[in-house]
């Protein structure tokens, strides 16, 4: 019997568990996530500006409603490309991701947003 025969009745269990979920639709105005993930600094200065005008362009579109709006910035393009404009949106910004490790205080940060 291969491998992949032997795993087919793991992968059944679980489909009866996804085939019987049910998720309640919440009343009230719908929250919006957007997640700007730009360089640090280098030379992606086209995908960087691409990306905050992006998404600068679509938190002031009056058409859509994005009541609950919030913005996680990666990077520091990002951060302070979207922080002059939608600094009351900001829910977290972190940046020299893969330069140091995070520490408890990034953790903690992180939670607590």
């Amino acid at each position: 019997m291969s491998k992949l025969r032997a795993a087919r009745s793991y992968g059944l269990s679980r489909k009866a568990f996804y085939d019987n979920l049910e998720v309640e639709k919440t009343e009230g105005p719908q929250k919006h996530l957007f997640i700007a993930a730009t360089s640090d600094c280098g030379l992606c200065g086209a995908a960087n500006s691409s990306i905050v005008k992006n998404i600068r362009t679509q938190l002031t579109d009056e058409k859509q409603n994005f009541e609950g709006r919030k913005i996680i910035a990666i990077g520091d393009k990002s951060c302070t490309g979207l922080s002059r404009t939608h600094s009351s949106n900001m829910l977290l910004s972190v940046n020299e991701i893969g330069k140091r490790s995070l520490g408890f205080g990034d953790a903690s940060a992180m939670h607590n947003n």
